[in-house]
Protein backbone atom coordinates (compact mmCIF):
# COMPACT_ATOMS: atom_id res chain seq x y z
CA UNK A 1 0.00 0.00 0.00
CA UNK A 2 1.09 3.35 -0.89
CA UNK A 3 2.14 5.71 2.18
CA UNK A 4 1.83 9.53 1.62
CA UNK A 5 1.62 12.56 3.88
CA UNK A 6 0.59 15.77 2.14
CA UNK A 7 1.06 19.03 4.02
CA UNK A 8 -1.61 21.47 2.67
CA UNK A 9 -0.99 25.45 2.97
CA UNK A 10 -4.62 26.32 2.10
CA UNK A 11 -4.95 30.24 0.93
CA UNK A 12 -5.15 32.53 4.08
CA UNK A 13 -7.00 35.52 2.13
CA UNK A 14 -10.13 35.92 3.70
CA UNK A 15 -11.14 38.06 0.69
CA UNK A 16 -10.63 35.42 -2.19
CA UNK A 17 -13.77 32.68 -2.18
CA UNK A 18 -12.51 31.13 -5.04
CA UNK A 19 -9.17 30.44 -3.40
CA UNK A 20 -11.39 28.84 -0.69
CA UNK A 21 -13.37 26.69 -2.53
CA UNK A 22 -10.11 25.55 -4.79
CA UNK A 23 -8.59 24.15 -1.27
CA UNK A 24 -12.08 22.28 -0.14
CA UNK A 25 -12.42 20.30 -3.28
CA UNK A 26 -8.77 19.70 -3.82
CA UNK A 27 -8.25 18.47 -0.13
CA UNK A 28 -12.03 16.54 -0.81
CA UNK A 29 -10.79 15.19 -4.16
CA UNK A 30 -7.38 13.73 -2.76
CA UNK A 31 -9.08 11.72 -0.02
CA UNK A 32 -11.72 10.08 -2.26
CA UNK A 33 -9.28 9.15 -4.67
CA UNK A 34 -7.01 7.91 -1.94
CA UNK A 35 -9.98 5.62 -0.88
CA UNK A 36 -10.56 4.74 -4.59
CA UNK A 37 -6.39 4.05 -5.17
CA UNK A 38 -6.24 2.15 -1.57
CA UNK A 39 -3.61 4.69 -0.68
CA UNK A 40 -2.82 5.66 2.97
CA UNK A 41 -2.69 9.29 2.75
CA UNK A 42 -2.59 11.39 5.69
CA UNK A 43 -3.38 15.41 4.96
CA UNK A 44 -1.69 17.98 7.60
CA UNK A 45 -3.49 21.27 7.11
CA UNK A 46 -0.67 24.03 7.63
CA UNK A 47 -1.50 27.11 8.98
CA UNK A 48 0.63 30.18 10.26
CA UNK A 49 -1.23 31.72 13.36
CA UNK A 50 -3.09 29.62 15.82
CA UNK A 51 -4.66 32.48 17.08
CA UNK A 52 -5.90 33.53 13.64
CA UNK A 53 -7.86 30.72 11.63
CA UNK A 54 -8.15 31.90 7.62
CA UNK A 55 -12.04 31.82 6.56
CA UNK A 56 -11.30 28.46 4.50
CA UNK A 57 -10.75 26.21 7.78
CA UNK A 58 -15.08 26.42 7.89
CA UNK A 59 -14.99 24.53 4.59
CA UNK A 60 -12.23 21.68 5.50
CA UNK A 61 -13.22 18.37 7.06
CA UNK A 62 -12.74 18.72 11.31
CA UNK A 63 -10.88 15.39 11.30
CA UNK A 64 -7.66 16.54 9.53
CA UNK A 65 -4.47 17.61 11.32
CA UNK A 66 -3.60 21.10 11.66
CA UNK A 67 -0.25 22.09 12.55
CA UNK A 68 0.29 26.22 13.35
CA UNK A 69 3.99 27.99 12.44
CA UNK A 70 3.52 30.25 15.60
CA UNK A 71 3.68 26.99 17.62
CA UNK A 72 7.57 26.40 15.99
CA UNK A 73 8.49 30.08 16.16
CA UNK A 74 10.91 29.30 19.13
CA UNK A 75 12.70 26.45 17.60
CA UNK A 76 16.25 26.24 18.81
CA UNK A 77 18.47 26.42 15.41
CA UNK A 78 21.53 23.68 15.02
CA UNK A 79 24.59 24.88 14.63
CA UNK A 80 24.13 24.68 10.97
CA UNK A 81 21.36 26.67 10.50
CA UNK A 82 23.08 29.30 12.95
CA UNK A 83 25.78 29.51 10.87
CA UNK A 84 23.71 30.10 7.75
CA UNK A 85 21.66 32.70 9.63
CA UNK A 86 24.88 34.64 10.53
CA UNK A 87 26.05 35.07 6.96
CA UNK A 88 22.80 37.03 5.97
CA UNK A 89 22.67 40.40 6.75
CA UNK A 90 19.35 41.36 9.08
CA UNK A 91 16.13 41.94 6.69
CA UNK A 92 13.83 39.53 4.82
CA UNK A 93 16.47 37.30 3.51
CA UNK A 94 17.63 36.45 6.88
CA UNK A 95 13.93 36.01 8.15
CA UNK A 96 13.19 33.78 4.84
CA UNK A 97 15.84 31.53 5.86
CA UNK A 98 14.74 30.94 9.01
CA UNK A 99 11.54 30.61 8.22
CA UNK A 100 12.51 27.64 5.60
CA UNK A 101 14.17 26.25 8.78
CA UNK A 102 11.09 26.43 10.87
CA UNK A 103 9.13 24.87 7.54
CA UNK A 104 11.63 22.13 7.31
CA UNK A 105 11.02 21.32 11.14
CA UNK A 106 7.80 20.79 10.67
CA UNK A 107 7.87 18.99 7.70
CA UNK A 108 9.86 16.49 10.18
CA UNK A 109 7.22 16.72 12.86
CA UNK A 110 4.75 14.60 10.45
CA UNK A 111 7.68 12.81 8.13
CA UNK A 112 5.87 14.95 5.51
CA UNK A 113 6.93 13.40 1.41
CA UNK A 114 5.05 16.91 -0.01
CA UNK A 115 4.32 20.17 0.73
CA UNK A 116 1.86 22.53 -1.21
CA UNK A 117 1.58 25.50 -2.33
CA UNK A 118 5.01 26.45 -1.30
CA UNK A 119 7.23 29.00 -2.98
CA UNK A 120 10.58 28.87 -1.96
CA UNK A 121 12.77 31.81 -1.24
CA UNK A 122 16.07 30.76 -1.35
CA UNK A 123 18.90 27.76 -2.12
CA UNK A 124 17.87 26.08 1.18
CA UNK A 125 16.05 22.86 0.27
CA UNK A 126 13.25 21.48 2.16
CA UNK A 127 13.34 17.84 3.43
CA UNK A 128 10.19 17.10 1.27
CA UNK A 129 9.03 17.51 -2.30
CA UNK A 130 7.91 21.17 -2.84
CA UNK A 131 5.20 21.78 -4.99
CA UNK A 132 4.03 25.98 -5.84
CA UNK A 133 1.15 27.04 -7.44
CA UNK A 134 0.01 29.85 -10.18
CA UNK A 135 -3.22 30.42 -10.02
CA UNK A 136 -3.17 32.44 -13.31
CA UNK A 137 -1.01 35.08 -14.89
CA UNK A 138 -3.26 37.71 -14.70
CA UNK A 139 -0.74 40.40 -13.63
CA UNK A 140 0.96 40.05 -16.91
CA UNK A 141 -2.01 39.95 -19.07
CA UNK A 142 -4.19 42.64 -17.72
CA UNK A 143 -0.98 44.54 -15.75
CA UNK A 144 -3.24 47.79 -15.75
CA UNK A 145 -5.75 45.53 -12.45
CA UNK A 146 -2.19 46.00 -10.22
CA UNK A 147 -0.21 48.38 -8.92
CA UNK A 148 3.40 48.17 -9.76
CA UNK A 149 4.38 46.78 -6.19
CA UNK A 150 2.55 43.95 -6.64
CA UNK A 151 3.18 42.73 -10.23
CA UNK A 152 6.99 42.79 -8.81
CA UNK A 153 6.33 40.22 -6.04
CA UNK A 154 4.69 38.45 -8.19
CA UNK A 155 7.34 38.39 -10.99
CA UNK A 156 9.79 37.50 -7.86
CA UNK A 157 7.92 35.24 -6.64
CA UNK A 158 6.96 32.86 -9.84
CA UNK A 159 10.42 33.37 -11.24
CA UNK A 160 11.64 31.84 -7.84
CA UNK A 161 9.68 29.04 -8.09
CA UNK A 162 10.10 28.26 -11.28
CA UNK A 163 14.22 27.34 -10.96
CA UNK A 164 13.61 26.12 -6.92
CA UNK A 165 10.35 24.32 -6.81
CA UNK A 166 10.09 20.30 -7.83
CA UNK A 167 7.22 21.19 -9.52
CA UNK A 168 4.55 24.08 -10.36
CA UNK A 169 0.87 23.46 -10.47
CA UNK A 170 -1.42 25.16 -12.88
CA UNK A 171 -5.04 24.99 -13.66
CA UNK A 172 -5.15 24.84 -17.14
CA UNK A 173 -3.40 24.91 -20.35
CA UNK A 174 -4.10 28.44 -20.84
CA UNK A 175 -2.05 29.36 -17.96
CA UNK A 176 0.28 27.09 -18.66
CA UNK A 177 1.49 28.84 -22.21
CA UNK A 178 1.04 32.22 -19.74
CA UNK A 179 3.58 31.26 -17.24
CA UNK A 180 5.81 29.66 -20.54
CA UNK A 181 5.77 33.26 -21.97
CA UNK A 182 6.70 34.90 -19.31
CA UNK A 183 9.27 32.74 -17.35
CA UNK A 184 10.57 31.03 -20.64
CA UNK A 185 13.88 29.65 -18.80
CA UNK A 186 12.01 27.92 -16.14
CA UNK A 187 13.60 24.85 -14.58
CA UNK A 188 11.24 23.12 -12.69
CA UNK A 189 7.55 20.66 -14.39
CA UNK A 190 4.67 22.30 -14.87
CA UNK A 191 1.56 20.36 -14.19
CA UNK A 192 -1.75 20.95 -15.08
CA UNK A 193 -4.10 20.45 -12.13
CA UNK A 194 -7.61 21.24 -13.63
CA UNK A 195 -10.30 21.12 -10.80
CA UNK A 196 -13.69 20.71 -10.36
CA UNK A 197 -16.50 21.34 -8.10
CA UNK A 198 -17.80 18.07 -5.82
CA UNK A 199 -21.15 18.72 -4.46
CA UNK A 200 -22.01 17.66 -0.75
CA UNK A 201 -24.83 16.04 0.28
CA UNK A 202 -26.69 19.20 2.00
CA UNK A 203 -26.64 20.92 -1.03
CA UNK A 204 -30.09 18.62 -2.18
CA UNK A 205 -31.20 18.38 0.87
CA UNK A 206 -33.05 21.86 0.81
CA UNK A 207 -35.49 22.96 -2.00
CA UNK A 208 -34.23 26.00 -3.27
CA UNK A 209 -37.64 27.61 -4.38
CA UNK A 210 -37.51 27.95 -0.60
CA UNK A 211 -34.12 30.31 -0.64
CA UNK A 212 -35.21 31.98 -4.13
CA UNK A 213 -38.69 32.88 -2.30
CA UNK A 214 -37.02 34.52 0.58
CA UNK A 215 -34.63 36.67 -1.73
CA UNK A 216 -37.88 37.09 -3.24
CA UNK A 217 -36.30 36.69 -6.71
CA UNK A 218 -38.61 36.39 -9.60
CA UNK A 219 -39.36 32.86 -11.05
CA UNK A 220 -36.87 33.56 -13.74
CA UNK A 221 -33.56 35.37 -13.26
CA UNK A 222 -29.76 35.23 -14.35
CA UNK A 223 -26.65 35.20 -11.99
CA UNK A 224 -23.43 36.48 -12.06
CA UNK A 225 -21.85 34.71 -9.01
CA UNK A 226 -18.23 36.82 -9.21
CA UNK A 227 -16.44 38.79 -6.34
CA UNK A 228 -17.06 42.65 -7.34
CA UNK A 229 -13.47 42.79 -8.57
CA UNK A 230 -12.57 44.86 -11.51
CA UNK A 231 -11.76 42.03 -14.04
CA UNK A 232 -15.11 40.38 -13.24
CA UNK A 233 -16.21 42.66 -15.70
CA UNK A 234 -19.91 43.69 -14.32
CA UNK A 235 -20.70 46.70 -16.32
CA UNK A 236 -20.61 44.53 -19.39
CA UNK A 237 -24.21 42.82 -18.01
CA UNK A 238 -25.78 46.56 -17.70
CA UNK A 239 -24.87 47.40 -21.26
CA UNK A 240 -26.44 44.10 -22.22
CA UNK A 241 -29.34 44.91 -19.90
CA UNK A 242 -29.27 48.59 -21.82
CA UNK A 243 -29.93 47.33 -25.22
CA UNK A 244 -32.11 44.41 -24.05
CA UNK A 245 -34.57 47.36 -22.21
CA UNK A 246 -34.27 49.43 -25.78
CA UNK A 247 -36.59 46.62 -27.10
CA UNK A 248 -38.65 45.87 -24.53
CA UNK A 249 -36.67 42.93 -23.06
CA UNK A 250 -36.68 42.85 -19.33
CA UNK A 251 -34.13 40.08 -17.58
CA UNK A 252 -33.76 39.99 -13.82
CA UNK A 253 -30.35 40.00 -12.59
CA UNK A 254 -29.10 38.84 -9.10
CA UNK A 255 -25.75 39.42 -8.37
CA UNK A 256 -23.76 37.49 -5.37
CA UNK A 257 -20.31 37.95 -4.19
CA UNK A 258 -17.99 40.02 -2.05
CA UNK A 259 -18.70 43.71 -2.85
CA UNK A 260 -14.89 44.78 -1.83
CA UNK A 261 -11.71 45.15 -4.40
CA UNK A 262 -8.53 45.10 -2.84
CA UNK A 263 -6.41 46.81 -5.53
CA UNK A 264 -9.14 49.43 -7.15
CA UNK A 265 -11.33 51.13 -4.39
CA UNK A 266 -15.14 52.11 -6.25
CA UNK A 267 -16.18 49.28 -8.37
CA UNK A 268 -19.33 47.83 -6.33
CA UNK A 269 -19.78 51.81 -6.44
CA UNK A 270 -19.42 52.30 -9.67
CA UNK A 271 -21.35 49.82 -10.77
CA UNK A 272 -24.40 50.69 -8.42
CA UNK A 273 -24.21 54.31 -10.37
CA UNK A 274 -24.23 52.88 -13.94
CA UNK A 275 -27.34 51.00 -12.32
CA UNK A 276 -29.06 54.02 -11.69
CA UNK A 277 -27.61 55.99 -14.65
CA UNK A 278 -29.44 53.33 -16.96
CA UNK A 279 -32.43 53.31 -15.06
CA UNK A 280 -32.18 49.49 -14.43
CA UNK A 281 -32.77 49.29 -10.71
CA UNK A 282 -35.29 47.11 -10.65
CA UNK A 283 -33.27 44.70 -12.84
CA UNK A 284 -30.99 43.92 -10.41
CA UNK A 285 -30.90 41.99 -7.02
CA UNK A 286 -27.19 42.27 -5.08
CA UNK A 287 -26.91 39.93 -2.88
CA UNK A 288 -23.81 39.88 -1.43
CA UNK A 289 -21.72 37.11 -0.10
CA UNK A 290 -23.91 34.80 0.20
CA UNK A 291 -23.20 31.04 2.55
CA UNK A 292 -21.81 28.68 0.00
CA UNK A 293 -25.34 26.82 0.57
CA UNK A 294 -27.61 29.65 -0.43
CA UNK A 295 -25.34 30.76 -3.06
CA UNK A 296 -25.75 27.53 -4.54
CA UNK A 297 -29.48 27.26 -4.24
CA UNK A 298 -29.37 30.83 -6.05
CA UNK A 299 -27.67 29.05 -8.25
CA UNK A 300 -29.82 26.06 -9.07
CA UNK A 301 -33.14 28.34 -9.68
CA UNK A 302 -31.54 30.68 -12.14
CA UNK A 303 -32.54 30.37 -16.02
CA UNK A 304 -28.23 30.60 -16.48
CA UNK A 305 -25.36 32.09 -14.95
CA UNK A 306 -23.79 34.73 -16.71
CA UNK A 307 -19.76 34.56 -16.24
CA UNK A 308 -18.54 38.03 -18.13
CA UNK A 309 -14.75 37.90 -16.62
CA UNK A 310 -11.90 39.56 -18.43
CA UNK A 311 -9.84 36.87 -16.82
CA UNK A 312 -9.66 33.54 -15.20
CA UNK A 313 -7.02 31.29 -14.58
CA UNK A 314 -10.18 28.42 -14.36
CA UNK A 315 -13.33 29.43 -13.60
CA UNK A 316 -15.13 27.99 -10.07
CA UNK A 317 -18.20 29.33 -11.41
CA UNK A 318 -18.00 27.24 -14.76
CA UNK A 319 -17.22 24.49 -12.53
CA UNK A 320 -20.31 24.93 -10.28
CA UNK A 321 -22.43 25.40 -13.15
CA UNK A 322 -20.84 22.00 -14.73
CA UNK A 323 -21.88 20.33 -11.53
CA UNK A 324 -25.25 21.54 -10.72
CA UNK A 325 -26.11 20.93 -15.05
CA UNK A 326 -26.73 24.42 -15.10
CA UNK A 327 -26.52 26.49 -18.79
CA UNK A 328 -23.67 29.34 -18.86
CA UNK A 329 -23.44 32.24 -20.90
CA UNK A 330 -19.53 32.96 -20.59
CA UNK A 331 -17.09 35.28 -21.93
CA UNK A 332 -15.07 34.02 -25.16
CA UNK A 333 -11.84 33.40 -23.42
CA UNK A 334 -9.37 30.86 -24.21
CA UNK A 335 -9.52 28.98 -20.13
CA UNK A 336 -13.36 29.08 -20.26
CA UNK A 337 -13.65 27.44 -23.87
CA UNK A 338 -10.97 24.91 -22.44
CA UNK A 339 -13.45 24.21 -19.30
CA UNK A 340 -15.57 22.69 -21.87
CA UNK A 341 -18.79 23.00 -19.78
CA UNK A 342 -21.66 21.50 -21.84
CA UNK A 343 -23.87 23.82 -23.59
CA UNK A 344 -21.64 27.32 -22.97
CA UNK A 345 -23.09 30.22 -24.74
CA UNK A 346 -19.93 32.37 -25.68
CA UNK A 347 -19.75 35.92 -25.92
CA UNK A 348 -17.15 38.66 -26.33
CA UNK A 349 -16.93 40.58 -23.01
CA UNK A 350 -16.13 43.86 -24.88
CA UNK A 351 -19.15 43.73 -27.06
CA UNK A 352 -22.78 43.98 -24.65
CA UNK A 353 -24.63 43.12 -28.01
CA UNK A 354 -23.45 39.91 -28.05
CA UNK A 355 -24.58 39.37 -24.58
CA UNK A 356 -27.40 41.09 -25.06
CA UNK A 357 -28.47 38.44 -27.72
CA UNK A 358 -27.25 35.51 -25.76
CA UNK A 359 -29.66 36.67 -23.01
CA UNK A 360 -33.18 37.35 -25.27
CA UNK A 361 -31.98 33.93 -27.05
CA UNK A 362 -32.04 32.23 -23.18
CA UNK A 363 -34.71 34.04 -22.18
CA UNK A 364 -36.77 32.58 -25.56
CA UNK A 365 -36.17 29.05 -24.74
CA UNK A 366 -37.14 27.88 -21.88
CA UNK A 367 -35.16 25.83 -19.27
CA UNK A 368 -37.19 24.41 -16.33
CA UNK A 369 -35.55 22.95 -13.46
CA UNK A 370 -34.75 19.60 -13.80
CA UNK A 371 -34.06 16.68 -11.25
CA UNK A 372 -33.01 14.18 -13.33
CA UNK A 373 -30.29 16.61 -15.31
CA UNK A 374 -29.55 18.13 -12.15
CA UNK A 375 -28.74 14.29 -11.06
CA UNK A 376 -26.95 12.95 -13.98
CA UNK A 377 -24.72 16.10 -13.56
CA UNK A 378 -24.37 15.14 -9.56
CA UNK A 379 -22.97 11.47 -10.53
CA UNK A 380 -20.79 12.90 -13.09
CA UNK A 381 -19.17 15.68 -10.14
CA UNK A 382 -17.76 12.77 -8.17
CA UNK A 383 -15.96 10.89 -11.13
CA UNK A 384 -14.25 14.42 -12.16
CA UNK A 385 -13.18 14.83 -8.49
CA UNK A 386 -11.45 11.71 -7.98
CA UNK A 387 -9.90 11.83 -10.98
CA UNK A 388 -8.60 15.29 -10.31
CA UNK A 389 -6.98 13.84 -6.87
CA UNK A 390 -5.78 10.80 -8.93
CA UNK A 391 -3.70 13.28 -10.78
CA UNK A 392 -2.35 15.13 -7.55
CA UNK A 393 -1.65 11.67 -6.04
CA UNK A 394 0.43 10.44 -9.20
CA UNK A 395 2.12 14.06 -9.69
CA UNK A 396 3.17 13.62 -5.36
CA UNK A 397 4.25 9.52 -5.50
CA UNK A 398 6.40 10.83 -8.71
CA UNK A 399 8.38 13.57 -7.23
CA UNK A 400 8.50 11.55 -3.46
CA UNK A 401 10.21 8.48 -5.86
CA UNK A 402 12.68 11.28 -7.02
CA UNK A 403 13.44 12.25 -3.99
CA UNK A 404 14.25 8.88 -2.54
CA UNK A 405 16.73 8.59 -5.51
Amino acid sequence: MKRLTLLIRPNPDDSWIGGAIYFRNLINSIRLAADVERWQVELVIVYEDRNHLPSVDRLLPADLKRIFVSDFEDIELNRNERSALNDVPPGPERRNLRRTFIYGRIIESVNGDLIFPYFPAGNHRLPCAVVSWVPDLQHVRLPEFFDQQEIDIRDRKYSAAAHLSDAIVLSSESARRDFHEKYSDYKTRLSILRFYTLPEVRWYEIDHRDVIRRFGLPDTYFVVSNQFWAHKNHKVVVEALKILDSRGIKPFVVCTGGVSDNRRTGVIDGFLQQICESGLWDRFRILGQLPRIEQIQVLRGARAIIQPSLFEGWSTVLEDCRTLGQEVVASRLDVHVEQGVPGTRFFDPMNPGELAEQIEDCMNTPRPFSVEREAEARAMAEKRAIECGKNFLALAAELDARKMK
